[in-house]
């Protein structure tokens, strides 16, 4: 059984003083130049200094910014190219029902609805659908916001959850990133083995303390197509 080699790299507001227009990736140079508001500036500089940090022969495969932080997973010099995405989301108060009704589909806004009696467990698990479904729009190249209904989870947060990816067969992991950061790593493949993670902390930064929150295998069907 092949064991899956991920890099997850990990960035803080302190990593932007590393940036470095010189170590841009040729893709993000043609880039560089556009007009930004502060905090947009900020991501940009905080997740390119991540990038440009990563060991020789890595490759980004996805990348994710939120609030002056930074996440991405990158591939082993060795590892075969695969569809893969990762989000990154600060879990803060919002109102995880209205924004359900936006995201979720009738399933998970049935869940949401039936935990508004634990405010905390329904951000919790409002932030679980987001991450994950967020990371399955990069990884397959869905439309944003227009697919996230058809990916996300099918049954009871405090149950069996069951996987809902894009088409295809897909592995999930979603992670809480002390103190208050949830993350979604997904990946396409067949293999129910765990990947062996690797955590990578870009200049001026320090890692956080992980807690897996789960791993979850499922296949996706292909889109029906229209009747005639």
């Amino acid at each position: 059984m092949p064991v899956l080699d991920f890099l997850l790299g990990w960035a803080t507001p302190e990593s932007a003083a590393h940036y470095d227009p010189a170590a841009l990736r040729p893709e993000d140079r043609a880039r560089a130049g556009q007009a930004r508001g502060t905090r947009a500036d900020r991501d940009w500089r905080v997740s390119r200094a991540l990038l440009a940090s990563l060991p020789r022969g890595h490759r980004a495969a996805s990348l994710s910014h939120s609030k002056g932080h930074a996440l991405c997973v990158a591939l082993a010099p060795d590892e075969p190219d695969r569809r893969v995405g990762v989000d990154l989301e600060r879990v803060r108060p919002r109102d995880a029902a209205a924004l359900g009704r936006w995201v979720c589909d009738a399933g998970e806004q049935q869940v949401l609805a039936r935990l508004q009696a634990d405010p905390g467990r329904q951000l919790e698990y409002f932030y679980m659908l987001w991450v994950l479904k967020e990371a399955f729009i990069k990884a397959a190249g869905l439309d944003f916001p227009a697919d996230m209904q058809g990916v996300g989870f099918d049954g009871e947060p405090e149950g069996a959850l069951r996987l809902r990816p894009p088409a295809g067969a897909w592995n999930a992991r979603l992670l809480r990133l002390e103190p208050d950061w949830m993350a979604a790593l997904v990946w396409e493949g067949g293999d129910a083995a765990m990947p062996r993670l690797t955590w990578h902390a870009a200049p001026a930064t320090a890692l956080p303390s992980l807690h897996s929150l789960g791993h979850w295998t499922g296949v996706g069907s292909p889109p029906e197509k229209p009747a005639c």
